[in-house]
């Protein structure tokens, strides 16, 4: 993780794009909705076609995201 933190500052769109995955699926960090969201538009905004991608899903899906990563781990 802390490479790929470093590559993801130093603008590496990949590594951008793996961060918001891993924040996003909160494995094998705490889930991180809105570093998840920056890191995937950092990557988006270089033309990351799967972070674009992820983000579009996001989008589209709304509300129920929203619903389904804010849910508690236990209950």
């Amino acid at each position: 993780m802390e490479w790929l933190g470093k590559a993801a500052d130093h603008g590496s769109q990949f590594a951008q794009y793996r961060l918001g995955k891993i924040y996003l699926t909160g494995e094998p960090v705490p889930k991180d909705v809105e570093k998840a969201l920056a890191y995937l538009t950092a990557s988006a905004d270089q033309g990351n076609q799967f972070a674009q991608y992820a983000l579009g899903k996001l989008y589209l899906f709304g509300r129920m995201f929203l619903r389904i990563v804010s849910r508690p781990e236990n209950g």
